[in-house]
């Protein structure tokens, strides 16, 4: 029998080591341990179109409130920001993953118990800012979430409050959710009412297929960084923020 001792590492068993800790471990082990080490063998897997359909898009920025790396294995050229790094310094908002839950590389920063959700709830108006630049000039696609889901009510409701007609159709926002018995024939609903709390709704455009592949290709017809080397255009955003910032300074 495998005592605990083996279990983590020894610096988890000092004295100042939070009581949630050991569940983060085993959490963040767990993602680590199923999520594959390349595209190839998400390929092998039988996703390949899917995952080079999703990448066709090129997409400006992802928000995601995974713990894992498979975006980034994805998306080698974006680059990962976690946390409470998000509310720190300058990110330049393009070419990047922003990981608002935390990630695998840090178990102790994952978002998990209810104290760590009020903390990021709490602080989530800046996620909604940012969210709201970006759909103001791209589409907004949350994928792999229900209508119904609290994040997507409180985010959305926050959307809604900066724009100047309440309660109307959200422009540019879309969710894609699977639907199996979906088919050609069906007519499935193309706008969603979403709650968002205190008698008030918003709504979005809904799309549902029982194939991503097939989305992922209609948006990346009109890419957001085609032809651009996102990790090239970063470097000179960086360049650029940096200069104006010593400029200031002086």
């Amino acid at each position: 029998m495998v005592g605990w001792e083996n279990s983590f590492p020894a610096e988890m068993f000092g004295t100042s080591v939070s009581a949630q800790a050991y569940i983060k471990h085993e959490i963040a082990r767990f993602n680590i341990s199923k999520t594959p080490e390349s595209v190839e063998e998400l390929r092998a897997g039988g996703y390949g179109a899917e995952i080079e359909s999703l990448q066709a898009i090129k997409p400006h920025a992802i928000v995601t409130t995974n713990y894992d790396q498979m975006l980034e294995i994805i998306f080698p050229d974006l680059v990962p920001v976690v946390g409470q790094s998000i509310l720190q310094g300058a990110q330049l908002s393009t070419g990047e993953i922003f990981k608002i839950h935390g990630s695998v590389e840090n178990y102790n920063g994952l978002v998990f118990t209810r104290s760590d959700y009020e903390t990021f709830v709490s602080k989530k108006k800046y996620l909604s800012a940012k969210l709201l630049t970006f759909f103001s000039e791209h589409p907004l696609i949350f994928v792999g979430y229900i209508a119904s889901d609290p994040n997507i009510q409180s985010i959305l409701s926050d959307i809604d409050e900066a724009l100047p007609v309440k309660g109307g159709v959200i422009p540019n926002v879309y969710i894609l959710e699977f639907n199996e018995g979906i088919s050609g024939s069906s007519s499935p609903a193309r706008e969603r009412i979403i709650q968002t709390g205190d008698d008030r709704s918003v709504r979005v455009k809904l799309i549902e297929a029982r194939e991503f592949g097939l989305v992922f290709d209609a948006f990346a017809a009109n890419p957001a960084l085609n032809d651009v080397n996102s990790k090239a255009l970063r470097a000179l955003l960086a360049r650029s923020y940096n200069l104006v910032r010593h400029d200031i300074l002086e």
